[in-house]
């Protein structure tokens, strides 16, 4: 398996700062209707990404990952939690690889049958998907040996998951409140929704 080390990890950390960065200003030219200059800069990000792939190879799948979890430990799988609780904004298919990444092909301590068992258990419950971080919490820390232990490492996975949607949806209440208020922003789907 592929762990990068120090070097590595700075490099794909100034690359997805770079990415984040692009599409920043992407966005800004688009928000500008500023289109010549935002169609060329995401042209040639794929082309900056074929030149990469064709001398450098394809990415490891764990080039991406933050290696927090090297281990199953409570504070590990808070921060797993965290983190992926963060990137379930988009859709909790989008925490899915990172768990995965973090707790099968780097970490090493959760074998990838048992991780499928976690996301179809997850799939059947009537319940968020990101649920199948609980299972993946309770599963890492009873590696250490106790049910009680477990119970508590599906505990604080779960919290760190959740987190952030709550932290986000109190610090954004009144932004949110102010939309609704807004005459401007709900006129469209005001439009759309009501009869004729």
């Amino acid at each position: 398996m592929l762990v990068p080390n120090g070097r590595q990890a700075d490099r794909i950390v100034w690359r997805s700062f770079i990415s984040l960065g692009l599409y920043g200003l992407i966005y800004t030219f688009i928000a500008r209707r500023i289109w010549i200059p935002a169609a060329a800069l995401f042209v040639l990000q794929y082309v900056g990404y074929a030149l990469y792939v064709v001398f450098r190879g394809v990415p490891s799948p764990v080039s991406l990952a933050l290696g927090i979890a090297k281990t199953p430990s409570l504070i590990n799988l808070f921060v797993l939690g965290l983190v992926a609780g963060t990137l379930s904004f988009g859709g909790a298919y989008t925490a899915i690889p990172f768990v995965q990444v973090e707790a099968v092909l780097m970490g090493t301590w959760l074998p990838q049958s048992v991780f499928l068992d976690g996301i179809a258990i997850g799939n059947i419950l009537p319940a968020p998907l990101v649920i199948f971080a609980t299972f993946v919490g309770f599963q890492g820390a009873y590696l250490n040996g106790s049910i009680g232990n477990a119970f508590a490492g599906a505990i604080v996975i779960t919290l760190g998951m959740f987190f952030p949607c709550f932290l986000f949806t109190i610090a954004g209440h009144e932004l949110l409140e102010k939309l609704v208020r807004n005459k401007v922003s709900t006129a469209a789907p005001h439009s759309t929704t009501s009869p004729c």
